[in-house]
């Protein structure tokens, strides 16, 4: 089943918050492509159809295709100011809904019984993700979206020509990022057993609010010494793991996977919720005030799910335009935006706000 939803107008003007001189503003404005949103479905062994949100260019290809994987208990809608803008600029973004995902396990409560039972889901899908056999499932719907881009051209006559299945980018936010790095071959340890879960298609990453060293999820001090295809890490001074871990434990997966194309975007006042746009949503935000209230000040979900200090905006413009440079740069060999990459224009432009490491 598949339904065509009306062109979307990029939601998210980005060049205010983001004055770049005029070679490099390219990335910080919306791309030249009208985008339009299909939803469909892939079918899946022994499991229901995997729902698929599928942000695509209007007119041209074929585009690099970039796969995006959403936090526990969010959905394949979550993060349109990232994903429509990139898709703006010549990529089509297949983002999918998980199992965990809140709003496909909802019932049809309503009023206070509705909010609690979202709470209770959003806590029950974060120990889904920890679990070994949850974090394989995210994995295994990945590589089922990939093996279906075929399909999805054949079957979806606007799919047509607008996907180049030879160049692919992964991405996700929170246990999205833990997908795409078990996807990008670092490994999780399940009684001292590496799980092997990479695989070799997609050739470029982009982690945001990603894990650290965690026995929660198996990842030791070897995890990332494999780490070889081209990646960028994004977190922030308030991003804290919901296991009470100091912001600086996201920055580890960088600091120990070995150099050569591999970037940190730092960005002061984000916190969890901040590089999506989700932290603009009301709801979340009430979300994580009476889940901090109900386990005290103390509380990491709660506190994750609030909005940071900085500007949510100018968070979100950081790190879409950089983003999409480094998408530009290993999707599609742009010389201008390996440029940028190694340049400092981001922390001039923030102000030293936002800050790109290299290495």
């Amino acid at each position: 089943m598949m339904v065509r939803v009306a062109v979307v107008v990029v939601a998210v003007s980005l060049v205010a918050a983001f004055p770049l001189v005029a070679e490099e503003a390219r990335w910080a404005e919306d791309g030249p492509f009208e985008v339009e949103v299909l939803r469909t479905e892939v079918a899946r062994d022994g499991l229901s159809a995997l729902p698929l949100e599928v942000y695509v260019p209007e007119d041209g290809g074929p585009f690099p295709v970039v796969v995006f994987s959403h936090g526990a208990g969010g959905s394949g809608d979550c993060c349109k100011p990232l994903v429509e803008r990139w898709a703006s600029h010549g990529y089509v973004v297949v983002a999918p809904t998980h199992d965990d995902s809140v709003k496909l396990r909802m019932s049809e409560s309503s009023g206070r019984g509705r909010a609690r039972e979202a709470r209770r889901l959003l806590i029950d899908a974060v120990r889904m993700v920890a679990a070994p056999e949850g974090r394989e499932r995210r994995v295994a719907d990945v590589k089922t979206l990939l093996d279906a881009l075929p399909v999805l051209m054949e079957r979806h006559e606007e799919l047509r020509g607008k996907l180049d299945v030879e160049s692919i980018g992964m991405s996700g936010h929170s246990a999205g990022a833990l997908t795409g790095q078990l996807i990008a071959g670092v490994k999780s340890f399940v009684d001292g057993e590496a799980l092997e879960l990479g695989d070799a298609r997609p050739d470029a990453f982009v982690l945001l609010s990603p894990q650290g060293i965690s026995e929660g999820v198996g990842f030791t001090e070897d995890s990332w010494r494999d780490l070889g295809g081209p990646t960028l890490f994004v977190t922030g001074s308030e991003d804290a793991g919901i296991g009470g871990q100091d912001p600086e434990w996201r920055k580890q997966g960088y600091e120990r996977a070995p150099a050569g194309d591999k970037y940190l975007l730092f960005i002061e006042g984000a916190a969890h919720s901040s590089f999506t746009g989700t932290a603009l949503e009301r709801p979340n935000r009430r979300m994580g005030s009476r889940m901090g209230r109900r386990g005290g000040q103390g509380n990491p979900m709660g506190r994750a799910l609030r909005a940071g200090s900085g500007d949510t905006k100018k968070i979100v413009a950081w790190t879409a335009t950089t983003a999409l440079a480094f998408w530009d740069a290993y999707l599609k060999d742009d010389t201008e935006a390996r440029s940028f990459l190694a340049s400092d224009a981001m922390m001039q432009a923030s102000e030293g706000d936002a800050v790109l490491s290299g290495k």
